[in-house]
């Protein structure tokens, strides 16, 4: 990605981790960081549609996994949250049916959504366009998956459209100064992408 004036940030905040991805997640059998205040962090870029987030947490996790040997899995936020859905609609037909195909199928998407805890570097693309349950349950979802991951030493890196400030309003009261405690932040701006044809 060429650096200009609207992604420069960004740019910065993605080498830095990339450079500073043993203190973040150190190896198994590796003693933990003397200063571990990057244990666990990852990495939020901001930005409107088409700007490049995906592209550059995606690059940055490519990166990574060549440099340092690290496995990580890609998920938008809202297929996770359509998982749920799927697992529900395939053991009922599972359950009603004894169909070991549609068992399979639920095994798999349970391994899928614990996936999203386990593995080691997780790129949460799209965070804000899931969809919205009245009972709070994806807001309340999002911060445990964010919180346990960053618990137990697990770097995010996030893309969204939503301002940080909002994320208290939309999730969790706690979210916003949670997300100053686990992710490095940077804005991201310029051209939209797509319609540009890159």
């Amino acid at each position: 990605m060429q650096r200009t004036p609207d992604n420069g940030a960004a740019l910065d905040m993605a080498a830095d981790i990339v450079a500073t991805w043993p203190q973040r997640r150190p190896q198994a059998g590796d003693p933990l960081p003397e200063d571990r205040s990057l244990l666990g962090k990852g990495g939020i870029v901001i930005g409107a549609y088409a700007t490049g987030k995906t592209r550059l947490m995606c690059a940055v996790a490519t990166e990574i996994a060549r440099t340092y040997n690290t496995e990580f899995l890609y998920m938008p936020v809202a297929k996770y949250f359509n998982l749920g859905k799927e697992i529900s609609q395939a053991t009922d037909v599972a359950v009603k049916l004894r169909d070991e195909e549609h068992v399979e199928i639920v095994r798999n998407l349970t391994r899928i959504r614990r996936r999203v805890i386990t593995v080691p570097l997780l790129v949460w693309d799209d965070q804000g366009k899931e969809y919205e349950s009245g009972s709070g349950w994806v807001g309340a979802e999002n911060y445990r998956i964010l919180r346990e991951r960053f618990d137990r030493h697990r770097p995010t890196l996030i893309t969204t459209n939503v301002r940080l400030p909002e994320w208290s309003d939309k999730y969790e009261g706690s979210m916003f100064s949670f997300l100053h405690e686990a992710f490095d932040a940077a804005a991201i701006g310029g051209m939209d992408w797509r319609r540009a044809g890159r």
